[in-house]
């Protein structure tokens, strides 16, 4: 009988550690931090009509069938796998968040029986997109950026067509790196690429980010 006392009190014990464990990394969706793509490490150059261009900060209204749109800055010229662009995010403590990339699909399309120009659609399971933290441990991406046929292309606020991924992160105490990359190009689409408008993260430890001066990067 003591032996069976002593077994149960262990596992009461092994069960608590567990629960307090989780409790730790649990929680996370008490604060929402934005951090804007123009103010992250911007690096690579894109391929621009055959000819290398460094990545652009672009202020302007978003997309709207009714031409109403409210005006956003994103990270432009971003098309290569080669480029990257970096958020250094710390955190005040270790936990799991939601986080979720505003951003506008500049994949191009052509219906080859009317030439009608267009943006492709991007979803969060086709490997286009890719979203890192630190040792490369990839986040899962769920949900859509929207695509636009027989549209036209000088159009500015169609690149500004800004739609949303979400996913899990696994945030540690300190600094975290959260790298996003392209791969290829979507499906159906003649070229890949996105306008980037900002991270949102929801988290319930403090967090802080150290803004990179892209003013050389502003387009007029």
């Amino acid at each position: 009988m003591k032996n069976l006392k002593r077994f149960a009190a262990a596992a009461v014990i092994a069960l608590l550690t567990v629960a307090i464990a989780a409790f730790a990394l649990v929680g996370c969706g008490a604060q929402e931090y934005t951090f804007e793509a123009e103010d992250a490490v911007l690096e690579g150059m894109a391929a621009s009509w055959g000819a290398p261009q460094p990545m652009s900060v672009e202020t302007g209204p978003v997309y709207s069938e009714d031409g109403e749109g409210e005006e956003v800055t994103v990270v432009g010229n971003f098309n290569q796998s080669e480029q990257s662009i970096t958020w250094t995010v710390t955190s005040s403590k270790e936990c799991d968040a939601d986080l979720t990339l505003f951003a506008a699909s500049a994949s191009m399309t052509m219906d080859m029986t009317t030439y009608a120009m267009g943006l492709a659609e991007i979803t969060g399971d086709s490997g286009f997109v890719s979203i890192t933290n630190n040792d490369g441990t990839a986040i899962t991406l769920s949900g859509t950026l929207p695509g636009l046929e027989g549209i036209d292309m000088s159009d500015t606020t169609v690149w500004k067509n800004v739609g949303s991924l979400t996913g899990k992160i696994h945030l540690v105490k300190g600094e975290n790196k959260i790298v996003l990359k392209l791969d290829g190009m979507p499906e159906g689409a003649m070229s890949g690429g996105l306008n980037v408008d900002k991270l949102v993260i929801k988290a319930s430890g403090n967090l802080t980010f150290e803004k990179t001066d892209n003013s050389d990067k502003v387009m007029g």
